[in-house]
């Protein structure tokens, strides 16, 4: 006889289900979990897509930080089993064995830079070098951080290269926004810009200066400042880099300042809208707007 398939709605998602064979019997502890991920992601998702790019960029490690809590609380290793309980007349205390524990760590790490992203503090807290470069220890001690934004970042690289946006894309003349895997272009930079706290520079040149920013936040007016300069300054030397881990947001705040303080364009309105035609993922939210008009009213003369 063929398997008949049962449905179950996850809360308030009607897109969002549950397929089971039936005759296969499903905990129902297991699914209450199951809906309570599923649930996290699906508002992780929305609220990406209503709040903006800060907002999605730390939400993203407020669902990691969820689903690793819920799966560590949830764990069959974190209390005694109902068998032993059963042998036993005095019950066991709760255990934390060290998967259990490694769950807990990495749901703490990844609030933890949540809450970076969402003050714009604590960029050295990963420990990124002015040469570039992430250490060892890094690695290992915000590994819970580190290891999904690697994999992310490298997905969606993937993703939008098949979908015709390149690492990084010439936005003016000698000019290029770029991602994290801006060196495939193996090119020659009199400059490069990096935006990021989170990877190590892979690009080469002699001329090079690491601004760190979380995820969808902008630099300081001053910062932005000292980026536009550097950039200017690098510009007469061969192409300039400016890249953050996609090539969207970080990466765009600072290039529109450079073009401005090289004189290709008068301001920042007219450097966005020339550089995007030639990379259309680009985009600025409220907080690097306000930062770029705060930064032209200071220092843009």
């Amino acid at each position: 006889m063929d398997n008949q398939i049962e449905t179950t709605t996850l809360g308030h998602s009607p897109k969002v289900t549950i397929q089971r064979a039936a005759g296969v019997s499903i905990n129902r502890s297991t699914e209450k979990n199951c809906t309570k991920y599923t649930q996290i992601l699906v508002h992780h998702h929305l609220c990406s897509i209503t709040m903006g790019a800060v907002h999605g960029c730390s939400l993203k490690y407020v669902a990691l930080g969820g689903i690793y809590g819920l799966s560590a609380v949830t764990s069959p290793f974190s209390s005694p089993s109902l068998e032993e309980n059963e042998i036993d007349s005095h019950p066991h205390p709760a255990r934390i064995d060290f998967a259990t524990a490694l769950l807990l760590y990495s749901s703490f790490i990844n609030f933890l830079i949540a809450l970076l992203f969402h003050f714009q503090v604590g960029t050295d807290l990963l420990g990124k070098t002015t040469d570039g470069k992430i250490p060892l220890w890094s690695y290992i001690i915000f590994a819970p951080f580190h290891i999904p934004t690697i994999i992310y970042t490298k997905i969606h690289t993937d993703y939008g290269i098949s979908h015709g946006v390149p690492v990084a894309s010439e936005v003016a003349d000698g000019w290029y926004i770029g991602g994290r895997y801006g060196d495939q272009l193996n090119l020659t930079w009199g400059g490069i810009l990096d935006l990021t706290a989170e990877f190590p520079e892979s690009c080469k040149s002699r001329n090079y200066l690491n601004i760190k920013c979380w995820d969808g936040t902008p630099p300081s007016p001053a910062d932005i400042d000292r980026a536009a300069t550097f950039g200017a300054m690098a510009r007469k030397e061969g192409n300039v880099m400016v890249h953050c881990a996609h090539g969207r947001g970080r990466s765009t705040c600072c290039m529109v300042a450079c073009l401005v303080k090289a004189g290709v364009y008068k301001n920042v309105e007219e450097a966005f809208k020339g550089c995007k035609p030639h990379r259309p993922v680009i985009k600025l939210n409220g907080r690097m707007k306000r930062a770029l008009e705060e930064w032209e009213n200071k220092y843009v003369k």
